[in-house]
C-alpha cells in the first residue's frame, strides 16, 4: 500500500533491513531507526540522526512527505549526524544537500514542494536524475540527453538593488529541448529553486541564494544559452495618486459644476443609461489588490463561478482551482508585505485589505438604484474578483509580475470578457506581455492605466503597442490634463480620474484620483457597449469608445484621440445619414464588399432603419466570413 495514499488515522508498520518502523497518526509521522529518528508534524520536520545513513534518511522523508527525492548512489554511504528542530521541509533539505535542485508544482493555485534533485559536486551521474522536474515540465517537450552539458564557470557576483523587483527570484522559460537532468544541473549550480510555475506559459519562478544579484544570474543563465527569456520577477505598482477628500458628488458621469467643476465635463453616463445599463453576462475581471466583495454597493455585482459549488473542497469544474466561487487570490510572497496582509499561498478568498481594488471595482460595476452610495458605469454587469497585489510595508499597492500574470490567464480562461489593469511601471515585463498577449488571442479588450508620473515616457502594460490595449489618461473635473496624468502619442483616451468618489473598504465611500480610477470608467463602458451589442467582437468596440470621444482642446497634442470618453456616443450609433467607419475587418459576402478603413452605410439588415443593428449585421457577417 502507498503510505502517500493512506488516511492520516491509520497506522502502518513498515520493516525494513535496518529495523525501521514508520508510525502515521492523526497530524503526525514518525520513522525510527537503529541511527535516527524522523518525525513531520503539522509540515514540519523534527530530526534525531547519529552517524545515519544519508540516504536512508532521504528515503524516509520521501515516505513521509511523498516528496521525490533523487540522490546519487555515493549518497547511500555518506553518513550524517544532526539534529534538526521543527523546521520546514525545504530548510532541512538544504541544510543536508549543500547543491540541489528544487521543484515547487502548482496544484490549485498554490505550490508545493514535489521533487528534489540532489547533484553530488562533481556533477550528477547521467541517467541518475530520471522523470519530470515535476507533472507541469511535460509541457517542455523534453527530449533526450545526448551528452552532459558543459557549463560555462559561475561569474563573481555583485550586488546592484532595484526597488523594482522582487529579490532573489527570476522568471525564466527554459529551452523546450533540455533535457530535466540538465535543467536541474543548472539549478544546482547556483543553488536556485522553482518556486512556482505558470504552466500556460512556461514559465518558472526561481529563488536564488542571496548571494547571487538576479541581474548577473539572469545575464549567466542567457549567455549559458539555456533559456529562451529570463528577466527579474518585476514590482509592478498599482497607479494611485492619493488625494484628500474634495468631492461629495460623483462628478465624472454627470457634472453640473459641483465643487467648481465644469458643467458637461463628464462622460455622459444619465443619456448612455437611457439605451444600457449593462448585463449580468458581461463580465469585468478587477486584476488589483482584491475587492471588499461584501461591499453593501458591490455585492450584488460580484461575480460567481456557474461551474463551482461552494465549500465542497472540490475543483467542480476542472479549471484547476478549488472553490474558486468568485475568482481567485494569486498572491504569494515574502517580499515586503505589511504586517496583517494576506501574502502567504494563493487561496479563493480575494478581499482587499489595500483598498485599491475596491475603489475600481466601484467605478466599473457598483450596483445602482439600491438607495444607497454610488452608481458604478456599468449598473448590471458583474465583477470577477482576482487578487494579484497586496499591501506593501510603505503603505503601497503592488503586484509581482508572476502573480499578475497567472490573473490574467486566469480571468481570460473564466469567461471575463474585459481586463482592468489599473497598475503598471516603465519597465516592461516580458511575462505580463505574453499573458496579455494570451488574453488578446482570445478576443478579451484590456483597458489600461497611462501612470501617474506626469511624463510622456511609456507605463507598461499601457504602452504596449498592440490592437486591443487601451491606454487611458486621467482628466480632471475641467475637462482638463490631470497634472499627474501621463500623456504621450502611445496613450488612447481620457477618462475622468482626479477627485473620484468609489467605493472603500468596510463598506464606506471615498474620493480618490489617479489613472488607476480613470481605467474602470472605460472598462465599464466598454461593458455596457458589449451588453447593448452582444455580437460585437473587441475590435469594434475599441473603436466605438476611441472614435466617439468628446475632442478637447486641452487634450490636443498630449494623447492619441485627443479626447475624453462619452458613453452616451459610444453607444447611441443611429447611422441615420451617417456613415460606418469599418477599421477591424476585412470581407466580402455576397455583392457586399468592404475592406479595412472603408466607410459603408445603408440598411444592411433590411428592416427599413438605418441604425445601430446595421452595424451588429456587418459585426456579424465580418465574423462569418
Amino acid at each position: 500500500m502507498d503510505v502517500c495514499l493512506m488516511k492520516k488515522t491509520s497506522i502502518l508498520l513498515l520493516t525494513t533491513l535496518s529495523v525501521m518502523v514508520l508510525i502515521t497518526t492523526a497530524g503526525a509521522s514518525e520513522f525510527r531507526g537503529n541511527k535516527f529518528t524522523l518525525r513531520i508534524r503539522k509540515g514540519l520536520l523534527y530530526l534525531n540522526a547519529h552517524e545515519a545513513s544519508c540516504g536512508k534518511i532521504l528515503t524516509a522523508i520521501e515516505r513521509l512527505t511523498c516528496v521525490k527525492i533523487d540522490f546519487p548512489q555515493s549518497w547511500k554511504k555518506k553518513r550524517v549526524s544532526l539534529t534538526l528542530k521543527g523546521i520546514r521541509l525545504e530548510a532541512a533539505l538544504k541544510r543536508m544537500a549543500i547543491s540541489r535542485a528544487m521543484v515547487f508544482e502548482e496544484r490549485n493555485g498554490a505550490s508545493k514542494l514535489t521533487r528534489v534533485i540532489v547533484v553530488s559536486n562533481s556533477g550528477p551521474d547521467v541517467g541518475q536524475i530520471p522523470g519530470d522536474l515535476s507533472r507541469a515540465a511535460s509541457s517542455w517537450g523534453v527530449s533526450e540527453l545526448r551528452e552532459p552539458a558543459r557549463y560555462a564557470p559561475l561569474p563573481q557576483w555583485s550586488h546592484k538593488r532595484t526597488s523594482h523587483l522582487v529579490p532573489g527570484e527570476l522568471v525564466v522559460r527554459f529551452r523546450k529541448d533540455l533535457k530535466t537532468e540538465e535543467i536541474g544541473r543548472v539549478l544546482s549550480r547556483f543553488g536556485a529553486t522553482i518556486r512556482k510555475g505558470i504552466p500556460v506559459l512556461n514559465y518558472w519562478v526561481l529563488t536564488l541564494p542571496k548571494e547571487v544579484p538576479v541581474g548577473e544570474a539572469e545575464k549567466w543563465l542567457k549567455q549559458l544559452g539555456v533559456v529562451e527569456q529570463a528577466e527579474p520577477n518585476y514590482l509592478i505598482p498599482v497607479a494611485q495618486v492619493p488625494d484628500d477628500p474634495k468631492f461629495t458628488l460623483q462628478w465624472s458621469l454627470l457634472n453640473t459644476g459641483q465643487s467648481g467643476g465644469a458643467p458637461g465635463a463628464d462622460i455622459s453616463a444619465p443619456e448612455a443609461w437611457e439605451i444600457e445599463t449593462g448585463s449580468p453576462g458581461v463580465v469585468i475581471a478587477v486584476i488589483d489588490t482584491g475587492v471588499d466583495y461584501s461591499h453593501p454597493d458591490l455585492a450584488a455585482n460580484i461575480w460567481h463561478n456557474p461551474g463551482e459549488t461552494a465549500d465542497n473542497n472540490i475543483d467542480d469544474d476542472g479549471n484547476g482551482y478549488v472553490d474558486d466561487i468568485i475568482g481567485w487570490d494569486f498572491v504569494h510572497t515574502t517580499n515586503g508585505c505589511i504586517s496583517g496582509e494576506d501574502c502567504s499561498d494563493p487561496d479563493n478568498d480575494p478581499t482587499d485589505l489595500h483598498g485599491h481594488g475596491t475603489k475600481v471595482a466601484g467605478i466599473a460595476a457598483a450596483v445602482a438604484n439600491n438607495d444607497q452610495g454610488i452608481a458604478g458605469v456599468a449598473w448590471n454587469c458583474k465583477i470577477m474578483v482576482v487578487r494579484a497585489g497586496f499591501k506593501a510595508d510603505d503603505g503601497s499597492g503592488l503586484l509581482e509580475a508572476a502573480d499578475a500574470a497567472s490573473a490574467i490567464i486566469y480571468a481570460t480562461d473564466n469567461g471575463a470578457s474585459v481586463l482592468n489593469l489599473s497598475w503598471g511601471d516603465t519597465v516592461s515585463s516580458e511575462v505580463v506581455r505574453e499573458a496579455i498577449q494570451y488574453a488578446l488571442n482570445r478576443g478579451v479588450l484590456v483597458c489600461a492605466a497611462a501612470g501617474n508620473h506626469g511624463s510622456d515616457t511609456p507605463f507598461y502594460p499601457a504602452a504596449m503597442d498592440e490592437d486591443g490595449v487601451i491606454a487611458v489618461a486621467a482628466t480632471d473635473n475641467r475637462d482638463q490634463l490631470a497634472n499627474f496624468s501621463n500623456y504621450g502619442t502611445w496613450v488612447d483616451v481620457g477618462a475622468p480620474g482626479d477627485g473620484i468618489l468609489s467605493t472603500a473598504v468596510g463598506g464606506y465611500y471615498e474620493n480618490t484620483g489617479g489613472t488607476s480610477m480613470a481605467t474602470p470608467h472605460v472598462s465599464g463602458l466598454a461593458a455596457l457597449i458589449l451588453s447593448h451589442y452582444p455580437g460585437f467582437k473587441r475590435g469594434l468596440v475599441q473603436d466605438l469608445i476611441l472614435q466617439n470621444v468628446d475632442g478637447l482642446s486641452s487634450l490636443d497634442g498630449w494623447i492619441a484621440t485627443f479626447g475624453r470618453i462619452n458613453a452616451a456616443s459610444s453607444l447611441n450609433v443611429s447611422l441615420q445619414n451617417q456613415t460606418i467607419l469599418i477599421s477591424h475587418f476585412s470581407t466580402s459576402f455576397g455583392s457586399l464588399s468592404w475592406e479595412a478603413g472603408a466607410m459603408c452605410q445603408g440598411d444592411i439588415d433590411g428592416d427599413g432603419d438605418v441604425d445601430g443593428l446595421d452595424l451588429a449585421t456587418l459585426s456579424l457577417w465580418f465574423t462569418l466570413s
